[in-house]
């Protein structure tokens, strides 16, 4: 497995942190737009692409917080590892976490890919 700073991790679990709470609130406003779509039209195929992004938008979330735990885990195996041994931290290497930076890697991908189709049923619908 590799090895990476102590430091280096926590900068990264911070940053992935903050990037989730992004996307986490960009979510629930994108959820708005969908509900005045969904109020201002009664076409039943507008009401079943709502119900879809609806969905989609509640797996996303799902997601987040899963990543957000995992995360959450990791960064406990970190200050673990400084307090049992808290000489040197900023140039000791631990496991990487590279699962969890897979993970992250492909929820923004997606989230991406699914925003960008979002964008185009508002810009019909809007």
């Amino acid at each position: 497995m590799d090895k990476k700073k102590i430091f280096e991790l926590h900068n990264e679990h911070r940053e992935w942190l903050n990037t989730l709470d992004f996307y986490k609130a960009d979510i629930k406003f994108l959820a708005e737009r969908v509900e005045e779509i969904s109020s201002k039209n009664t076409d039943r195929e507008v009401a079943a692409m709502c119900d879809h992004y609806r969905n989609l938008m509640d797996i996303q979330l799902n997601e987040a917080q899963k990543l957000k735990h995992a995360i959450d885990r990791h960064e406990k195996l970190v200050e673990k590892e400084i307090e049992h041994n808290p000489v040197a931290v900023d140039h000791r290497s631990i496991d990487d976490h590279t699962g969890e930076r897979e993970d992250v890697e492909t929820f923004e991908q997606l989230y991406s890919e699914q925003r960008k189709e979002l964008i185009r049923f508002f810009s019909k619908w809007m």
